[in-house]
């Protein structure tokens, strides 16, 4: 496991430059009249990271429901913006937004593309906390969706706590994912009937983590940069490493799939045959499980 994760850590490090920590130009926004407003959190207990790429006002909406459902907690938010692709409509940039909008929120602003697995190991560097909360800009987290999550999280055998994800007309839109031998992903849309279950996969639309567990790891491995696959690939590393996936449920957020970018940037069969070559082993075990098929709804890329 040290010898992958120093691996994965090398060549994340080389993808950013040397120093992850220092590659984006850090602000606190502070609107005067925001619609959002993140209290100081000296100590924080959750660092929430969220990553965007011409993500257009739907952020707002995530931070918002964010502030609405957090209460006391001490958490800080540190959202990662990443220059929008090419050729994207024209608008308010994401880092606008959130100056004119919010206040307290921690914005890194990046001269280059990192990708999803980039941009969160971005953010899981500056955060402070010991937990760490993945999040895409699109879910919109539902009251009472956090607590569950940390809980999950006093197991020192589970690694990741993930919600139910739900799509907006409240239909499951998966509660963690089985994967082929052909590294076919098939979303579960059955809600779990035990407070947690073990998983073989889950979206990084949210995540819950120890951030000395995704460090120990590498983060994601940028292989599979932009986008695409690296959430999964993390899943099976952190397997490998004897720490469990879960998804906890009485834990809801809602994604509005897809939306966190304004078009797919990625050939996903690409990184699907990069995720299929390096697991090939572990994919024909699983594929050989009972049970780890006959849930599939459809075959797809792992879900952002």
């Amino acid at each position: 496991m040290d010898a992958v994760a120093d691996d994965v850590r090398t060549r994340m490090l080389a993808h950013l430059g040397d120093d992850p920590a220092a590659i984006g130009v850090e602000t606190v926004t502070a609107a005067v009249h925001p619609l959002v407003e993140v209290p100081p959190a000296p100590e924080p207990a959750v660092s929430i990271v969220t990553v965007t790429y011409g993500t257009g006002p739907i952020v707002v909406d995530a931070l918002a429901a964010l502030a609405a459902t957090l209460g006391d907690l001490a958490y800080e938010v540190i959202v990662v913006d990443q220059p929008p692709p090419p050729g994207a409509d024209p608008g308010l940039p994401t880092a606008t937004r959130l100056r004119l909008l919010t206040s307290g929120v921690r914005l890194i602003e990046c001269a280059a593309n990192h990708g999803f697995g980039g941009g969160n190991t971005v953010g899981v560097a500056h955060a402070r906390a010991p937990i760490v909360v993945l999040l895409n800009p699109d879910a919109v987290v539902r009251p009472g969706w956090l607590g569950p999550l940390l809980a999950a999280l006093d197991d020192p055998t589970i690694g990741i706590a993930a919600p139910v994800l739900v799509n907006p007309d409240g239909t499951v839109q998966e509660a963690g994912q089985t994967l082929d031998g052909e590294a076919g992903a098939h979303p579960i849309t059955r809600r779990p009937v035990e407070a947690s279950v073990d998983v073989v996969h889950t979206s990084a639309a949210c995540w819950a983590i120890r951030r000395a567990d995704y460090e120990l790891l590498g983060g994601f491995d940028p292989h599979y940069h932009p986008a695409y696959y690296e959430d999964a690939d993390l899943v099976l590393r952190m397997r490998r490493a004897g720490l469990r996936a879960v998804v906890v449920g009485a834990s809801e957020v809602v994604h509005h799939l897809g939306s966190s970018t304004r078009r797919r940037t990625t050939n996903v069969f690409t990184q699907r045959a990069i995720f299929r070559t390096r697991w090939a082993t572990e994919l024909a075990h699983l594929d050989a499980e009972p049970g780890t098929t006959d849930l599939a709804t459809r075959s797809s890329p792992p879900s952002r």
